[in-house]
C-alpha cells in the first residue's frame, strides 16, 4: 500500500497537465501512486497524459473515465474511490508541486500519526508574477467567517478514511465550492487537522473565476447558509467579497476590485492600502 494517493482531476488542462505531472515524478519521496480522472475532457489533454507516462514508463497512472464533465467534487470522490494509499494528496491540473512536497508534508505525518487533515500556504502566481499566500490555522468556523478560507485543495493531504467517510458534495448547484462545503462538514466533525508552515504547491490564479464571480459568491452563500447561524453570514459574505476583490485586483480587474472592496465594508489599514494601490492600477 503506498503512503500517499496523488488524485488529480484533468478536464481541458491541455495547456497546464505536463508541468504538472512533472512535479509529481518529481517529488523527492517516491512512496506514491497517481489516479488521473478524466472528467469529460474535450481537449488533448489525455493525449498528453498518455505522451507523457510513454516517456516515463516506469510510471503507471490509474486513470478514471468520467462520460462528461461531473465536476471537480465527482472528480476528486473518483480518484479517492480508486484510491489505495494511506493518504490522498490532492493536486489540481493547472497548479504544481515543490518537489519537496510529500517529503515533507510525510515527515509530519509519521511523527504526528494523529492528524487526518494537513495543509499548508501556497505561492500564487499570475502573470509572471509570484507572491505566497498568508495563511493561518483554521481552528474552528469562527476563523472562516473572520479570516476567510485557509484551505487549497492542491495544498491539502487527507487521510483516506476520512475521505471516504466525508465525500466531496456532487451537487451541482455547489459547483466551484465542493471544497468550501467540505472544510466545513470536516470541521463539523471534528476531524484532526494541522498546518506546516512551508508554501510547498504553486497555484495558479486564472481569469477564469471572473467571469463567473457573482455565481460563485452566491454558492459560496448557500455554503454559508447551510451550516453558520444567520446573524453570522453577513460578516463571511463580506470577507468573501473582500476576497473576490483581491482576486479581481490581481488580475487586473481594477473597476471590478474596487467594487468589491466597498462591498466588503472592510476599512482596516490595509484594505485601504490596496484600494489605493487598485485605484492606482497596481494589480498586487
Amino acid at each position: 500500500m503506498p503512503f500517499f494517493s496523488v488524485v488529480i482531476p484533468v478536464y481541458n488542462a491541455s495547456e497546464h497537465i505536463t508541468e504538472c505531472l512533472h512535479s509529481v515524478i518529481g517529488q523527492t519521496y517516491k512512496d506514491f501512486e497517481i489516479i488521473l480522472v478524466n472528467d469529460g475532457s474535450t481537449d488533448d489533454s489525455m493525449k498528453k497524459v498518455t505522451e507523457f507516462f510513454e516517456a516515463f514508463p516506469e510510471y503507471e497512472p490509474k486513470i478514471v473515465h468520467h462520460n462528461y464533465n461531473r465536476g471537480l467534487g465527482a472528480a476528486r470522490n473518483s480518484g479517492v474511490f480508486r484510491a489505495n494509499g494511506k493518504f490522498i494528496a490532492f493536486l489540481d491540473a493547472d497548479d504544481y508541486w515543490a518537489v519537496t512536497k510529500l517529503e515533507k508534508i510525510a515527515s509530519y505525518l509519521e511523527i504526528f500519526p494523529i492528524w487526518d487533515l494537513l495543509y499548508h500556504p501556497v505561492i500564487e502566481f499570475y502573470n509572471g508574477r509570484h507572491r505566497k499566500r498568508s495563511t493561518y490555522f483554521a481552528g474552528g468556523l469562527d476563523d472562516f467567517i473572520l479570516k476567510g478560507n485557509p484551505l487549497v485543495p492542491s495544498a491539502v493531504v487527507l487521510s483516506r478514511k476520512v475521505a471516504l467517510e466525508h465525500p466531496f458534495s456532487t451537487d451541482r448547484s455547489l459547483l466551484g465550492v465542493e471544497d468550501l462545503d467540505l472544510w466545513f462538514r470536516l470541521m463539523q466533525a471534528k476531524v484532526q487537522m494541522a498546518m506546516i508552515p512551508e508554501a510547498l504547491t504553486f497555484y495558479r490564479i486564472t481569469s477564469g473565476l471572473t467571469s463567473h464571480i457573482m455565481q460563485h459568491l452566491s454558492r459560496c452563500e448557500k455554503v454559508f447558509k447551510t451550516y453558520l447561524k444567520e446573524e453570522f453570514i453577513t460578516t463571511a459574505m463580506q470577507r468573501k467579497y473582500y476576497e473576490a476583490a483581491r482576486h479581481m485586483q490581481k488580475t487586473g480587474r481594477h473597476k471590478k476590485a474596487e467594487i468589491f472592496y466597498r462591498w466588503s465594508k472592510n476599512k482596516d489599514l490595509k484594505t485601504r492600502l490596496l484600494r489605493l494601490a487598485n485605484r492606482l492600477h497596481f494589480a498586487i
